[in-house]
């Protein structure tokens, strides 16, 4: 994963910010269309809330 600039020793939400960041600026060097809603959506079921 050197492609995400991670120190050592990163944490989970480390992690999941320079996953988020890459992501978004995949999409946006893809097409300038696409509409990047939110880094989190929740996904909502009888059970669960998931970010």
């Amino acid at each position: 994963m050197h492609f995400l600039n991670l120190r050592e020793g990163y944490d989970e939400k480390e992690l999941k910010d320079a996953i988020m960041d890459n992501s978004q600026k995949i999409l946006l060097e893809l097409d300038r269309e696409f509409a990047f809603v939110s880094k989190e959506y929740p996904f909502l079921s009888e059970m669960l809330k998931i970010y």
